[in-house]
């Protein structure tokens, strides 16, 4: 018997799903406003499109929430879909990248009490950085020499982190800053966003393990949402 990880994925089953789940599973990590669940159900732009795009595919209907190492993993052992994934160089023999979903800017998120990091000589001088752990943000940091680095599960404990000043800045796609500060109550005159760092690209990834005729169905099913002008605004268009 497969020996149960470490990592307990959250698992979010959505209405209407069948009780045996497919053989190709849907997994994602919490990013706001992209992917997350609410209430115990799934949410953000990314999340809605995806599952649409899937919709008449051998999918699962049931969403698991993992951290990144356990995405990766996913994507090395299990007929695996992700909602979104950073894709760089270091990743790209990871998996099949599907589609494009979105691109932002990575930055540093400081507090209004904090002077604004503008460079990586001022990211260096910090006394501890927040990141997700294992995430396409953290590679780029230390890929730069940085190791002030304090790695989090979730962005939403990296946001407290920032606003309860155990970290100095928070490096992440900048509208997902934003987005979770919003979520998490605090005000926003003490966010405080810095100049682009890079751009981050986010993509439908599947793994090698998944059909490539599975996989030329649902890049068909993206572009034709995209096409149709269904793709939420804050996704790429």
């Amino acid at each position: 018997m497969r020996a149960m990880s470490a990592l307990v994925a959250l698992c979010v089953l959505l209405p209407g799903a069948a009780a045996q789940a497919d053989p190709v599973k849907l997994v994602a990590f919490e990013l706001y406003p992209w992917m997350y669940a609410k209430d115990g159900t799934p949410a953000g732009s990314a999340v809605a499109t995806v599952l649409e795009a899937t919709a008449d595919l051998p999918v699962a209907r049931t969403i698991e929430f993992q951290p990144i190492p356990r995405i990766l993993q996913s994507l090395a052992e299990d007929e695996a879909i992700v909602v979104a994934l950073g894709r760089n160089a270091e990743r790209e023999s990871l998996g099949q990248w599907v589609a494009e979903l979105f691109r932002d800017d990575y930055v540093f998120a400081t507090t209004s009490d904090h002077p604004t990091v503008k460079n990586w000589e001022d990211a260096a001088k910090l006394r501890a950085i927040g990141s997700n752990s294992a995430g396409a943000p953290e590679r780029l940091l230390k890929s730069r020499g940085l190791t002030n680095l304090e790695s989090s599960n979730s962005v939403r404990l990296s946001a407290k982190k920032l606003e309860a000043g155990r970290i100095d800045a928070w490096f992440d796609a900048a509208s997902g800053i934003r987005a979770t500060w919003k979520a998490e109550n605090f005000p926003a005159d003490r966010l405080v966003i810095g100049p682009s760092m890079g751009e981050a690209t986010l993509w439908v990834t599947a793994s090698r393990k998944v059909a490539p005729e599975l996989v030329e169905k649902l890049r068909a099913n993206l572009a034709k949402l995209k096409t149709d002008g269904r793709y939420p605004q804050n996704l790429v268009n």
